[in-house]
């Protein structure tokens, strides 16, 4: 569990880098692209990590 929820940190991190170098830089999930069950830790909830979750990280 630490090391998936320290990779969604990484992926926090390295959005809001890129963010600050493309304008408008949206959130996709794989799902979006390929309709599997990805990710699938935070579209299912575990461990107190959902989308939602993710999303306002990335906004802070």
């Amino acid at each position: 569990m630490y090391k998936q929820r320290q990779a969604y940190l990484n992926a926090i991190e390295l959005y809001k880098i890129l963010k600050n170098y493309q304008d408008g830089l949206g959130l996709k999930k794989h799902q979006d692209y390929n309709g599997k069950q990805c990710p699938e830790w935070l579209l299912e909830g575990r461990y107190d990590m959902t989308w939602d979750w993710f999303e306002e990280k990335c906004k802070e």
